[in-house]
């Protein structure tokens, strides 16, 4: 079998020639800390070194636009600081690596950081689409390619936008404001 006929083989619930392995081992953040020669190896090529059942990643074709909100982005010294600037307020956050500042922080950031998604309009990009194109070209029979709708909007306040502990500790002191947010997190993700 092909990694790929094994990887598609696998999520049908068919018989495979050996169990598949796939590692989630490619972003820089991991890389980095390796020694040579994994540290320069690309990711196919790295893949391909490890015999991995690939599961690629290839993007989604489409790009997302808002009226609602205007953002600006400065970057130094490792920190990228980004404001989003609402009708109802602006919201900063800061990231290094992983976020070191949350852009929501109070009540009032709940109920602003709904401009985020309400206003979101998503338009295919053939440029995205070409460059899907090649990525599947490009993987081939290595493995499967795939796009994704993101996280879970609970996820995503957790990981980008809230943090953990704040994130519970609002789910219990603003239930409606957090409920009506996820809200309108998941109905952005909905195919209009």
């Amino acid at each position: 079998m092909t990694r790929k006929e094994r990887f598609e083989a696998a999520l049908r619930q068919e018989d495979v020639d050996r169990l598949p392995f796939w590692a989630k081992i490619f972003g820089a953040s991991y890389k980095m800390l390796q020694p040579e020669p994994w540290r320069s190896m690309d990711e196919l090529e790295l893949a391909d070194r490890l015999d991995l059942d690939h599961y690629a990643g290839g993007g989604v074709p489409v790009r997302c636009t808002n009226q609602r909100v205007r953002q600006h982005v400065e970057e130094a010294d490792g920190r990228r600081v980004t404001r989003s600037e609402t009708p109802d307020g602006t919201l900063t956050a800061a990231s290094s690596w992983h976020p070191v500042e949350f852009p929501i922080k109070t009540r009032e950031d709940i109920l602003t950081a709904r401009h985020l998604f309400e206003g979101n309009e998503w338009a295919v990009d053939e440029e995205l689409v070409q460059r899907a194109h090649e990525r599947l070209k490009q993987v081939g029979e290595r493995g499967n390619v795939h796009t994704s709708a993101g996280i879970s909007p609970l996820m995503e306040l957790i990981q980008h936008y809230i943090g953990p502990e704040t994130t519970y500790y609002f789910l219990q002191d603003h239930p409606d404001e957090m409920e009506e947010l996820i809200a309108v997190m998941h109905a952005a993700r909905l195919p209009v």
